[in-house]
């Protein structure tokens, strides 16, 4: 008997198997595409291991908005975040830690000119409120001022309390319960 094969206990070729003519150009074809798999393989490995960027957290939100006017009067005069940047073409808050930044919106089309949480990209931005009470007063400013919202619920999934609302573009808002 002729031919090739691979012994696995001693990890080296043997001619042990093959006793067909040709057997042994068609096993060297194989092992020859084996080969070449094998280094293609290891030259377009693609990373395994995790970046993990130190970072303390988010630095800014950037949306975009239809009317800078009705964006300003309902962040800063119905929600309070003080106005840090206002130019024609930005408008950027402050909430804590975290800047929101707006942009002119510029729909491709007029189903654009307005937020839907079913497209891909955001659903919905969750700012951390800190006390109960805090949420609702929150939620009574909110009704108070008009603005539709949940009224404090509780969240099932990870049993935190939340009030939701929409601002005049219709993104969803939550402060959510640290």
């Amino acid at each position: 008997m002729s031919g090739y094969s691979w012994n696995i206990y001693t990890n080296k070729q043997s001619t042990d198997y093959l006793d067909e003519p040709g057997d042994e150009e068609f096993y060297n074809s194989i092992i020859f595409k084996i080969r070449e798999l094998t280094e293609f393989i290891h030259k377009t490995k693609t990373r395994t291991v995790a970046i993990v960027p130190k970072t303390p957290g988010i630095h800014h939100i950037g949306l975009r908005s239809m009317d800078f006017n009705v964006t300003k009067n309902f962040y800063r005069d119905i929600i309070g975040f003080p106005l840090v940047v206002d130019r024609p073409d930005l408008i950027i808050f402050a909430t804590g830690h975290v800047f929101i930044a707006f942009k002119k919106a510029n729909p491709r089309d007029q189903k654009y000119s307005s937020f839907s949480p079913f497209e891909v990209g955001l659903d919905h931005i969750a700012m951390t409120c800190e006390s109960e009470e805090e949420l609702q007063r929150v939620a009574k400013g909110l009704a108070d001022a008009g603005v539709e919202n949940t009224g404090v619920k509780m969240d099932e999934n990870l049993r935190k309390l939340y009030v939701a609302f929409k601002d005049p573009d219709r993104i969803q808002w939550e402060f959510y319960m640290a």
